[in-house]
């Protein structure tokens, strides 16, 4: 997805988020039919949650869409420090993405996959990292888990625009499957959202 226009972010904001939510919400039912490989979760996944649940009380969301791509973990209500919002002209993060990667990671094809997913991930300014699922007992966890509790917690107008983020690059990256699953009220967020994609 392109750089909005300031006309077109003027546009978007007469769709309330929790519209925004509904229309990536009947997305993600669609492409989870699709999609059903894809969005099976490893036993690994399962235990990090698991671990991650017993870790912290921050709330984890798993197997979740972000633009053409599934996810294994996204935590929307940490993020980089607002008062540093910008270190040497870099945009800090918000939201992290939590991937667990195996050893078909290390294969040229899917290489090239999570190139693209990492692209759209960095893209929303939102933090990544991955773990080994050979390591999900290892040191690489532990620094996951302090490196973790010193994010802050962000308040919810923030954690509101991370969603809005992820909603609108999800919609507009699959506008074609929105079109044709005919999604309630989505035609003329798809029109916004057209030079966009």
């Amino acid at each position: 997805m392109n750089e909005l226009t300031n006309l077109q972010r003027k546009r978007l904001k007469i769709y309330k988020t929790s519209d925004l939510r509904r229309i990536y919400n009947e997305l993600c039912r669609v492409l989870n039919e699709r999609n059903g490989l894809e969005v099976s979760r490893t036993s690994k996944e399962l235990e990090f949650e698991r671990l991650f649940r017993s870790v912290t009380r921050r709330s984890i969301v798993s197997s979740l869409w972000i633009g053409r791509r599934n996810i294994d973990f996204f935590v929307p209500n940490v993020g980089d420090d607002v008062k540093k919002a910008r270190v040497n002209g870099v945009k800090r993060g918000a939201g992290l993405v939590v991937e667990i990667d195996g050893d078909v990671h290390n294969e040229y094809t899917k290489m090239k996959r999570d190139s693209s997913k990492y692209e759209d991930i960095h893209s929303l300014n939102i933090m990544l990292y991955t773990i080994e699922n050979t390591d999900l007992m290892c040191s690489q966890v532990t620094n996951f888990f302090d490196a973790f509790e010193k994010y802050p917690l962000m308040d919810s107008r923030r954690v509101d625009r991370v969603w809005r983020r992820v909603y609108l690059k999800t919609i507009a990256c699959n506008s074609k499957l929105v079109r044709e699953a005919q999604i309630e009220g989505s035609n003329h967020l798809l029109l916004i959202l057209k030079c966009c994609v």
